[in-house]
């Protein structure tokens, strides 16, 4: 993969700078992020809010291999995403939980 050709997407500390950054939920669900991390391209899609007890939101999504990738993991499912935004006083979602479930079991990480 060419490093040059990969100028549209932001890099993983860009993108999770971005997720980290309150804004209106619709700004986070159901976006969809390129990621190249130097070798390696991935896509991470969120899909629409869903209004969650506690009052934030949650879009389930997915995180998928797209180029430089070994072919065995370009083959692969998509890794299943879940955000969890809580809703500031500003209106602004704000992420708390992000989960992902991957063959090797499941991830979390919370704030």
């Amino acid at each position: 993969i060419d490093p040059a050709s990969q100028g549209d997407a932001g890099d993983p500390v860009s993108v999770a700078a971005a997720l980290l950054t309150p804004a209106p939920a619709a700004a986070r669900c159901g976006a969809t992020w390129d990621v190249f991390d130097g070798r390696r391209r991935s896509r991470l899609a969120l899909g629409p809010a869903e209004r969650t007890e506690a009052g934030g939101w949650r879009c389930r999504g997915s995180w998928s291999r797209i180029a430089g990738w070994r072919e065995s993991d370009l083959e692969a499912d998509p890794v299943t995403v879940a955000a969890e935004f809580s809703e500031g006083g500003d209106g602004l979602a704000r992420l708390v939980r992000i989960e992902v479930r991957t063959r090797w079991g499941v991830g979390v990480a919370a704030r």
